[in-house]
């Protein structure tokens, strides 16, 4: 096994291990919402979106009465989704859950891709290895999941 396998498995373990020392299985699995970032304006869509029947639409509580899904992207469309595909387990759950998988299948993402782009074993490495920082940097940072993470993967 060459080093650069090696460093590819050390930093797909390491980032799964990052993302369960975030999410634990307490955190993942208990009644409390995700109150860092803007996760509380994201499940707070995911249930007008249950409540209304749809995916956008007027609410006139959420910022004075714009359409819900207009003022912010629409990052919290998949989130939506699912909440109604799996209406049988509580909505910030399947939230919960959401986020943990954007969140840990990222290097699995990344080293398939480089795959079929025909990447060379260096190239799949520097790839994941700059694919973890520009995942968890901002997380870190500011508490969210970036942009491109959620919306260009699922």
């Amino acid at each position: 096994m060459t080093i650069n396998k090696k460093l590819q498995i050390l930093v797909i373990i390491f980032h799964i291990a990052v993302s369960a020392a975030i999410f634990s299985p307490q955190e993942l699995f208990n009644n409390q919402a995700l109150y860092s970032g803007d996760y509380p304006l994201h499940l707070y869509r995911v249930y007008r979106s249950i409540e209304s029947g749809g995916t956008s639409g007027y609410d006139p509580y959420h910022l004075a009465g714009y359409h819900f899904n207009q003022a912010q992207d629409v990052g919290a469309r998949a989130m939506q989704i699912l909440a109604r595909i799996f209406f049988f387990v509580p909505a910030h759950l399947v939230f919960k859950i959401y986020v943990f998988m954007a969140l840990a299948l990222v290097p699995f993402v990344l080293y398939q891709a480089a795959k079929d782009f025909k990447f060379s074993e260096r190239e799949i490495t520097l790839l994941l290895v700059l694919g973890f920082l520009f995942t968890w940097r901002p997380i870190l940072t500011f508490g969210l999941i970036t942009h491109g993470v959620i919306n260009y993967f699922f």
